[in-house]
């Protein structure tokens, strides 16, 4: 059976760091590129349901996907937070419980939500974003797809965060990878060969992650891993570990809707413009695609953080968790500077990977990336902190903090913009600029104040308490 892992409690802060973010970021990158593939794929395909319209098309439906999986999302964050303040104090049978129940817990969620309401409430979910009929066309069937068929890709998420939280990046990153494969070979197939165009895509976000999934249960099965079966399989679920996960993971779950229902809102707002195809294309490749870029180690860096803040709290360590937090952000201010230089120089190169080089579409993606090129400063070093925040268990600060500036910062200039009559692509640019440099400010200032350093997290039912913190 895999060990606990020391060093992300001891030693080295730098090396505790590098330790999880490289692989982190090589688990991001390999996600994200399904759908970047997915995206140029399309965008190259020359019959129906390809090229611009069927770009529109696979980023509305891919928005609303993500509107509909967020209480998953809620099991999903509350159970990792909770997985590294147990693997801090060795706690393997807390771990077994905890991913068991929230994998039974997932299975309830995807069968009795998300197939039925998924699929009925399509229809009016697409028609709320003010797309062109030819995009609606294309995005319905996809997002029914990927609804109805989405339990494997959510089932090898909970798995791939759960080893993570434990401190084990590298085998989600081979699960990343194999899953990645998988998924081009697929929507090579479907897309180019079989001329099926975004419903390819929508095929291949479905078969991509089973062959991942098979290997990670087979894993934990022959006990490779710190996680493992508990010793005895229920079938009912545990009420007192969901609502343990729920009470952490809930406010995250809500952050995540905010942040996906502004994206949902943003496309909308977008589709009034007389060239919406063009801008929801624009929006689609520029912020949910190529700013992935700058999300991947955004994410992966806050991943990294809330692995790192909870395991160290859990070993009574939260000065070294805190010092972990500031080495991460510190990597992704670097990190951002690189790739803001490339957004300002080179936006014709970048977005001739989806074949938008010439026309509306570059000129309106262009001015975007020219915007995100600082938006990603801010943007990477609030995701680092909020990491931090979560891992230490403080869900509501990052929560609050979204809501103001997404809800009142982002939507409210583009709504008073839209009633004066000035609205434009360039205002939800401006926008989408403030409120990540709002974020950063109100991110810093929580974390540095370091109230989360006293809060408490517990399992319902597990006797286990709090160590105290050690000196350095």
């Amino acid at each position: 059976m895999q060990q606990f892992d020391e060093e992300l409690v001891s030693g080295s802060v730098t090396r505790s760091v590098w330790k999880l973010a490289w692989p982190f970021v090589g688990t991001q990158v390999a996600r994200g590129l399904n759908l970047l593939i997915a995206l140029s794929l399309v965008g190259h395909h020359k019959g129906v349901g390809g090229g611009e319209i069927g770009v529109a098309a696979l980023g509305v439906a891919w928005q609303l996907f993500f509107l509909f999986i967020i209480m998953f999302v809620a099991l999903l964050q509350g159970m990792a937070i909770l997985i590294a303040r147990y693997t801090g104090r060795q706690d393997s049978e807390a771990l077994s419980r905890l991913v068991y129940e929230t994998v039974k817990a997932t299975f309830v969620f995807v069968v009795f939500f998300l197939v039925p309401l998924g699929y009925f409430l399509a229809p009016w979910a697409v028609n709320l974003m003010n797309t062109a009929p030819e995009v609606k066309e294309l995005a319905l069937p996809f997002l029914r797809i990927v609804l109805i068929g989405g339990a494997p890709l959510l089932l090898l998420l909970l798995v791939n965060r759960a080893f993570q939280a434990t401190g084990d990046v590298r085998v989600p990153l081979i699960l990343g990878l194999v899953s990645t494969v998988c998924n081009i070979c697929v929507n090579i197939l479907l897309i180019s060969v079989f001329d099926m165009g975004v419903l390819g895509a929508a095929w291949g976000f479905i078969a991509g992650p089973v062959p991942s999934f098979c290997i990670a249960i087979f894993l934990i099965h022959r006990k490779k891993m710190v996680i493992r079966f508990p010793k005895r399989l229920t079938i009912g679920l545990d009420l007192g570990v969901i609502r343990s996960v729920l009470r952490i993971g809930l406010p995250t779950g809500i952050m995540s809707f905010l942040m996906t229902f502004v994206g949902v809102t943003m496309l909308s707002m977008l589709g009034t413009l007389d060239d919406s195809a063009a801008a929801q294309a624009a929006y689609t490749i520029g912020y949910i695609q190529l700013f992935a870029f700058s999300n991947w180690v955004g994410f992966s860096l806050s991943a990294a953080s809330n692995t790192l803040v909870g395991q160290n709290m859990g070993a009574g360590k939260a000065s070294r968790g805190k010092r972990c937090v500031y080495t991460a952000a510190l990597w992704g201010l670097l990190w951002s500077i690189i790739l803001g230089t490339l957004f300002w120089f080179i936006p014709s190169t970048l977005l001739s990977i989806f074949a938008m080089a010439d026309g509306t579409v570059e000129i309106i993606a262009t001015e975007l990336l020219r915007f995100l090129a600082f938006a990603s400063l801010f943007t990477v070093v609030a995701q680092t902190f909020f990491g931090g925040l979560m891992g230490a268990g403080d869900t509501k600060s990052p929560m609050l903090i979204i809501l103001l500036t997404h809800v009142f910062i982002l939507i409210g200039y583009c709504s008073i913009n839209m009633y004066l009559g000035t609205f434009t692509a360039t205002t939800v640019w401006t926008a989408l600029l403030l409120a990540a440099a709002a974020r950063f400010v109100l991110a810093t200032a929580v974390f540095t104040r370091g109230r989360w350093r006293h809060i408490k997290v517990e399992l319902e039912g597990q006797n286990t308490g709090e160590p105290v913190e050690q000196k350095r």
